[in-house]
């Protein structure tokens, strides 16, 4: 039985084999037949492939990704690394005896989190205020139970979540865009350190330590 396997391979299989060698032959023979200049744009071709994909790789990591949303008509963004989750909530229970920039506290999935009102600590105006009044003057009735949106932020062992009025869109931005914002300006607030243009327009991007470490979120405790 071992004989007459031996024999069907010498019979099929060898003869495949055969002529698999003989089209590797004349491939080989094809190759020499290419002139060295073409050997050479084939060498530079694979050279600027390789090129791209390593630029492009190191691309990606020179890349920011924003979250990025309007406080009191104004355009601001947070890096994604910094944010645990975008939530929604009816009712923030105010705190007797802490600065106005602590809208107060809500119940976050079993968890007391403390709410920071970014549009005081900037400055800003109230953009829901403002549609009220719209709608007053109108004598329309405005919206009844309106949510808080709120970006619940994660960093140096705090969570803590900021007041939005409107989230906008996830940005995937170069790095070597971003700029520092103007001096002047940075005298005035050191919680946003820099900027970008999205769109023409100017995106400020707020530095969350430097938010977290802000003396004006602290409670006085001698009141």
């Amino acid at each position: 039985m071992t004989k007459f396997i031996d024999e069907q391979i010498d019979d099929s299989t060898w003869e495949k084999f055969r002529k698999r060698a003989e089209d590797l032959q004349k491939n080989l023979e094809t190759l020499r037949e290419i002139s060295d200049e073409e050997k050479e744009n084939i060498f530079k071709e694979r050279a600027v492939k390789l090129s791209l994909a390593q630029g492009k790789k190191e691309d990606d990591k020179d890349l920011i990704h924003i979250i990025s949303f309007y406080i009191g008509g104004e355009f601001y963004g947070i890096e994604v690394e910094f944010l645990q989750e975008i939530y929604e909530v009816n009712n923030i229970t105010r705190i007797p005896c802490t600065p106005a920039v602590l809208a107060g506290l809500i119940n976050h999935r079993g968890s007391v989190l403390t709410i920071i009102d970014l549009k005081i600590l900037f400055n800003l105006k109230d953009e829901k205020a403002s549609k009220k009044k719209e709608f007053d003057n109108k004598r329309k009735k405005p919206e009844e139970n309106s949510s808080n949106k709120i970006l619940i932020l994660d960093c140096l062992k705090s969570k803590v979540g900021i007041i939005i009025d409107r989230f906008e869109s996830l940005l995937e931005l170069p790095r070597k865009k971003i700029k520092p914002v103007p001096l002047f300006f940075l005298e005035k607030n050191k919680i946003v350190k820099s900027e970008v243009q999205v769109n023409d327009h100017p995106l400020l991007i707020i530095d969350v330590e430097e938010l977290l470490k802000d003396k004006r979120l602290f409670v006085n405790e001698e009141v």
